[in-house]
């Protein structure tokens, strides 16, 4: 009879530590920084809830990637002017390190393949 609980006792033990660990991640931080920053400025964040959506379907990673485009564009921020060339540069490498960083946080297939494709 000892035998039987601990078993089970254990067996209830596995299956809470696999609960816990099958609940998804439900937002993702997207992190900008400029290359032409002067040293010691400020890495900015902005932190995309994504828990309203459906991933395992094509609009809800659509608006997760507006959602983490929108939020590069903020820490990005300020869009350099046109004839800023460097500025134009630094800027675009920052929203596309920003953007790709987070989409692979978020670590889902769906979303890596829709940000291939574009």
């Amino acid at each position: 009879m000892k035998l039987l609980i601990v078993a089970s006792l254990g067996a209830l033990a596995l299956g809470v530590l696999g609960a816990a660990n099958a609940q998804e991640t439900t937002e993702v931080v997207v992190t900008g920084h400029k290359a032409a920053a002067a040293p010691g400025t400020e890495v900015r964040t902005a932190t995309v809830n994504y828990a309203d959506l459906d991933l395992a379907k094509s609009a809800g990673l659509s608006a997760l990637l507006v959602r983490i485009r929108a939020a590069a564009t903020t820490v990005c921020s300020p869009q350099p002017q046109a004839n800023d060339l460097p500025g134009s540069t630094d800027y675009r490498r920052c929203m596309s390190d920003a953007v790709n960083t987070a989409v692979t946080n978020v670590n889902n297939p769906g979303l890596k393949a829709m940000v291939a494709k574009r």
